[in-house]
């Protein structure tokens, strides 16, 4: 994402937020996944391990006001070496200053040729931690969705998170 396009995505949280919702399952609409919240993996398994993946990409960092710290970025397995379809958002946590990080807490894989790529972190003047993604359909679907999800106590280790809303279409 270019230094401009976070500020448009920073600069969305900051107005009234108003999810755009995909199409409903029993709508004449054809089904777009790309247009679907993924599901979340709150316990993520040993495939999105640290072995396992085959490159990192756009990391981010951000802290919690108890000196907590997340971290996110986007990766891929070793069937998808760069960026593609596979591409899938991890996060982690250190409440150590960063000498030590947790496994996964979270990863974002959506399902089939959806990608899951350039996460960013914020934590917004009340607190809350922000999680920001772009999502599109294979490698680039020309609207690439940006989504997110907020955790209102990221100072915890496992903090309950907001359950994933697009926000709206990126443009580059």
């Amino acid at each position: 994402m270019k230094p401009s396009g976070l500020i448009a995505v920073l600069s969305l949280t900051l107005a009234p937020l108003q999810a755009v919702e995909p199409p409903s399952a029993h709508s004449a609409v054809t089904r777009d996944p790309a247009l679907e919240a993924p599901a979340i993996a709150m316990n993520p398994g040993p495939e999105y391990a640290d072995g396992t993946r085959s490159f990192q990409g756009i990391p981010g960092l951000e802290r919690a006001a108890n000196g907590r710290l997340w971290a996110t970025w986007y990766a891929g397995g070793p069937q998808e070496p760069g960026e593609g379809p596979g591409n899938y958002v991890v996060l982690v946590t250190s409440g150590d200053g960063g000498k030590t990080w947790s496994q996964p807490k979270l990863v974002i894989d959506p399902p089939g040729p959806v990608r899951a790529y350039d996460p960013a972190l914020w934590v917004d003047p009340t607190g809350r931690l922000w999680l920001f993604w772009a999502q599109s359909y294979e490698w680039w679907d020309g609207r690439s969705g940006v989504w997110c999800m907020v955790a209102a106590k990221p100072g915890k280790e496992s903090p309950k998170w907001s359950k994933p809303r697009r926000l709206g279409t990126a443009s580059c």
